[in-house]
């Protein structure tokens, strides 16, 4: 709670004294894209933890450390790397001192380097990160294309009934839209 608490202050600190991010004290990590993640419920996945900070860049890589002699039980801390490294300020900055299941969690700068694979469960889970990102990659991909209107070229084939027809699925499918704009982890996530 001690290092939530000092990141809040030199947050605080910065704002008081209205510094430009460019004097911020985040610069000091440039050179690095990694956050460091503690304090998370144990029951926290990896695409728990890609849904959350992805609202702040694209995570290229998450590690969250597991104990696999106790059957792959997450230890309760992760890294996580942004595609690019300011993303990790906009984490550190929103998302330290948050709560998920009742903890708060600590964000922070680090400079983390992926080990070489120790193990072959090292090299499995960034196998499978890997192909988790590509599916919700192809999986955004084909919403956006199946979400596409119709060429213009095609509108005057569209009889008066149909236009009635669609003007009342697109009323619909706003309602709907707005319904998908509330936060789906917003009782998991509280700012405490």
């Amino acid at each position: 709670m001690n290092k939530v608490k000092q990141i809040e202050k030199l947050n605080q600190q910065e704002l008081d004294q209205n510094i430009q991010f460019e004097a911020s004290w985040h610069q000091e990590y440039r050179d690095s894209a990694y956050i460091y993640i503690g304090s998370l419920p144990y029951e926290i996945t990896e695409t728990d933890l890609l849904t959350i900070f992805s609202q702040y860049g694209v995570p290229t890589h998450v590690k969250l450390a597991r104990d696999y002699a106790n059957g792959g039980k997450s230890k309760g801390f992760a890294f996580l790397k942004y595609e690019d490294w300011r993303s990790t300020a906009l984490a550190v900055d929103n998302l330290n001192g948050i709560k998920i299941k009742d903890r708060t969690i600590s964000v922070d700068h680090t400079t983390y380097r992926p080990a070489v694979y120790q193990d072959e469960d090292d090299e499995r889970m960034d196998k499978e990160w890997e192909a988790m990102v590509r599916k919700e990659m192809e999986k955004d991909f084909a919403e956006g294309v199946k979400n596409q209107e119709q060429p213009p070229a095609q509108h005057h084939l569209i009889s008066e009934g149909q236009k009635e027809q669609s003007k009342q699925q697109t009323q619909n499918d706003d309602n709907e839209d707005d319904a998908d704009l509330e936060d789906p982890m917003k009782n998991f996530l509280s700012k405490g």
